[in-house]
């Protein structure tokens, strides 16, 4: 009887113990989201009669889209996507849509996954280097798929990029290459020293600016106030368990990133 008193005791003191650190570790949380939506209110005004716009009238948001070359296996088939995308001209998918829309580059992959700066042939080389400048590729995503990727590799390529006057700031990780920056979800090298893939410091000094390492989310529009409504947005009512999920997913990751 004294034995159980003492469980049931201790049980009790520990679930309250939990409890209170729950309880202090949402209150630390919604502090700091308050913290963070007080800045962006004081950033942009938006509590003032006059108030900067984010955006010039009548716009109020914007979007960038880029296209990917992943699986675009001839110039062919990438010249008429980038017709499709950038004209209103009439392609083999029906009118183009005229956008601006750019794209993305190896430097090397497989034949068989997509065209690439070195394994396509000096036509594939030129088209990239010409697009490039005329700010229709401006992403290099990755150095592409090597298996025996190595420091020299992104030594060669920033080499040609440079002898070509050809400026990239924007970087996105590629499946699950070595030279990739994240590892993380796309299993990359690149930014680890004591590896024989280790560029970052290369690549950084060349000029990137601006780094993807694979990680998504289902939130729509970024620099905003962080209110119920950012994870409410998520919810489908024809998909309800997994809108749920997603929603504690993204709940999850924006908490680790306040108490970062």
């Amino acid at each position: 009887m004294f034995k159980n008193k003492i469980i049931k005791r201790t049980l009790y003191i520990s679930s309250s113990c939990v409890l209170a650190a729950i309880l202090f570790a949402i209150t630390i949380y919604l502090i700091n989201i308050h913290s963070i939506n007080q800045q962006y209110y004081k950033r942009f005004n938006a509590e003032s009669e006059v108030a900067l716009r984010k955006f010039p009238y009548p716009y109020r948001a914007a979007i960038a889209i880029c296209s990917d070359i992943d699986n675009t296996e001839s110039l062919e088939k990438f010249l008429e996507i980038q017709k499709f995308l950038d004209t209103r001209e009439m392609t083999s998918m029906g009118e183009g849509v005229g956008l601006e829309i750019g794209n993305s580059f190896f430097f090397y992959e497989p034949p068989d996954g997509a065209i690439s700066y070195f394994l396509s042939g000096p036509p594939v080389r030129e088209t990239i280097i010409s697009f490039i400048k005329s700010d229709q590729i401006d992403v290099m995503h990755s150095y592409g798929k090597k298996s025996d990727f190595t420091r020299e590799d992104a030594i060669r390529s920033l080499v040609e990029l440079k002898k070509n006057n050809c400026n990239i700031d924007v970087w996105v990780d590629h499946d699950k290459s070595k030279s990739n920056f994240g590892d993380d979800v796309t299993f990359g090298l690149g930014d680890h020293p004591d590896s024989k893939a280790y560029h970052a410091d290369l690549t950084l000094n060349y000029g990137i600016k601006f780094v993807w390492l694979g990680r998504v989310t289902m939130i729509v529009g970024q620099s905003d106030a962080i209110t119920l409504e950012t994870f409410t947005s998520i919810f489908d009512s024809d998909h309800p368990l997994y809108s749920l999920i997603n929603i504690s997913k993204e709940i999850a990751k924006n908490a680790m990133g306040v108490w970062e």
